[in-house]
Parts: structure tokens; C-alpha cells; sequence
């Protein structure tokens, strides 16, 4: 699913990735994500080709099948060209944006994780090259595996100078 900048001819080439979470599709991620499209980002939201037992809802349980969706429909949307895409996600699909963004080989300028599971763990290695501005969203109550979790992802985009929002 594609959403353009709400301005005819006001896009620049920057696309935000929005990765729905377990039990969900891009149409309902994407309306957490519109206001982007105001100051002329594209939203670029992939559908997991793994569909849970629920009507019309999907998971990425496989990791190296959801990379390759994701991959795929980015190359299919336009939107693999190096500098210009921020990848982003709730739930298991910000797991599957630290993944991405970290030694995947998506070429990202940024990450938004909110409330980020780590269904696969936490990502080993950090993207090489370039930095990659990380902001990541997680509610004071949750769950201590998950935020155990986000302070590892921190330590590891820290640890390489990432930039990072604390």
C-alpha cells in the first residue's frame, strides 16, 4: 500500500515505511502514520504474505520470508534507493524494522519503533555505513523481556554513533 503526500507534486523523494504488527494489515496502520504525508513524505506501507488463522489479518513470524516481502514491495513501489526511507513500525512490525534496519541491507535514513517486540531477538549487528537517526517509543509499563530488549537495540545504535533520541 502506497499513500502519496496529501499535496499534489509537494513529494521529494522521501518515503516512510510503516510495518503493521501481528494481527493487523497496512490499511489499518497507515491512518497511525497520514499526518507524514502533510509535510510531503510518501508513506510506503508492505503486507506480510503470512496470514494468521484471523480473517484478513497477518503476522511476520518468518523473519527471512517478511524481509523478503518487505524487499520486494519496496522494490515494486520504487522506493529502494539509498538515503530516502525511514523505516518504521508498532509491535512486531518495529522487531521487523530494527532487523531491517540493522545488517538487513535496507538502506535507511531513519527508525521509529513504537512499542517494538523482538520476536526473532534483538538484532546482533548494526546497519554498516552511514548513521541512521532511532527514536523509539515504549510505554513505562511494559513488559520487562520487551524493554529489556529496547535497551539492548539502544545499546547496540549507540555503541556504533548512531544518532538516537533518548
Amino acid at each position: 500500500m502506497v499513500v502519496p503526500p496529501a499535496a499534489t507534486g509537494s513529494g521529494d523523494g522521501r518515503a516512510l515505511v510503516v510495518l503493521h504488527g501481528a494481527g493487523s494489515r497496512p490499511e489499518l496502520e497507515t491512518e497511525h502514520w497520514r499526518a507524514a504525508t502533510e509535510t510531503g513524505w510518501t508513506i510506503v506501507a508492505p503486507q506480510s504474505t503470512q496470514r494468521l488463522s484471523a480473517a484478513g489479518r497477518y503476522g511476520w513470524h518468518d523473519l527471512e520470508r517478511a524481509k523478503t516481502d518487505v524487499m520486494t514491495q519496496l522494490e515494486e513501489a520504487g522506493h529502494l534507493s539509498e538515503g530516502d526511507l525511514v523505516i518504521g513500525g508498532f509491535s512486531q512490525g518495529a522487531g521487523l524494522a530494527a532487523h531491517l534496519a540493522c545488517g538487513a541491507g535496507v538502506p535507511s535514513a531513519g527508525l521509529i519503533l513504537v512499542g517494538p517486540t523482538f520476536h526473532w531477538g534483538v538484532p546482533e549487528a548494526p546497519a554498516s555505513g552511514g548513521s541512521v537517526a532511532s527514536v523509539i517509543f515504549l510505554g513505562r509499563e511494559e513488559h520487562p523481556r520487551i524493554a529489556e530488549g529496547v535497551e539492548k537495540l539502544s545499546e547496540i545504535i549507540r555503541g556504533v554513533d548512531l544518532a538516537h533520541g533518548d
